[in-house]
């Protein structure tokens, strides 16, 4: 009608029956809430929320990032957390290249010499691929906070390494937990060091909030080998 209500009528009913309200603007999706409807309850209202878009500048900030370092024989596995925040009443679209490319709203710069990165959630497992050289996606940032957790797999061969990540946006928080038979030789420029119960050494930033492209650097010590390494030198 003329005050932008819409109303469904000779919809079924039953408790086999789910209804996903949604609107679309500017081609993003934005869902409502859930309903069912019952002969009990054969009515129900919902308000959607949808927003104006923006291309620049990018409004996401890292509310919250932990990252967890595992040592392993023949690699290190790497689960990080990201809470983004997009603190505007905007949806973040990003822009689009002088080549027109797809636009990139996110992009996670985790060493590109990793194994496979698997995703919690299969819904940003889907949106994700990798672009000079990084992970990137052009998912559409609606208004709010999202929690992205991933996990990544790095071959290593060394006796030493160095684990380096740039940060991908403005950052509040960061946390940095390393799991390794040798915390001694663990050294991280966060600062802040502390060990946990479990024998993990816990790094965070002393100077937060942290700028975009601010490089963490984690100095891992001696690395376990593979036994396939020492079966190579016998």
């Amino acid at each position: 009608d003329s005050t932008g209500y819409f109303e469904f009528t000779g919809l079924p009913v039953g408790r086999e029956y789910l209804y996903l309200p949604g609107a679309n603007r500017a081609d993003i999706h934005y869902p409502g809430p859930r309903l069912q409807l019952t002969t009990a309850k054969p009515r129900a209202a919902t308000t959607i929320e949808v927003h104006e878009s923006i291309q620049h500048p990018n409004p996401l900030v890292i509310r919250r990032q932990e990252v967890v370092i595992q040592a392993v024989p023949g690699a290190l596995r790497v689960t990080e957390t990201l809470l983004i925040d997009n603190p505007t009443l905007t949806t973040y679209v990003g822009r689009t290249s002088s080549e027109g490319d797809e636009p990139v709203t996110l992009s996670l710069a985790i060493p590109m010499d990793f194994d496979r990165a698997t995703f919690c959630e299969e819904f940003y497992g889907r949106r994700f691929l990798v672009a000079n050289d990084r992970l990137v996606t052009d998912l559409p940032w609606t208004p709010g906070r999202r929690e992205l957790k991933f996990m990544y797999t790095i071959p290593n061969q060394e006796r030493y390494r160095a684990w380096r990540r740039p940060l991908d946006l403005p950052c509040d928080s960061i946390r940095v937990r390393v799991a390794h038979d040798r915390p001694e030789e663990v050294a991280c420029n966060l600062g802040t060091a502390a060990e946990l119960e479990s024998g993990e050494q816990v790094y965070e930033a002393a100077n937060a909030p942290l700028p975009a492209g601010h490089v963490v650097r984690v100095e891992l010590g001696q690395l376990p080998r593979p036994w396939t390494t020492y079966a190579r030198w016998a």
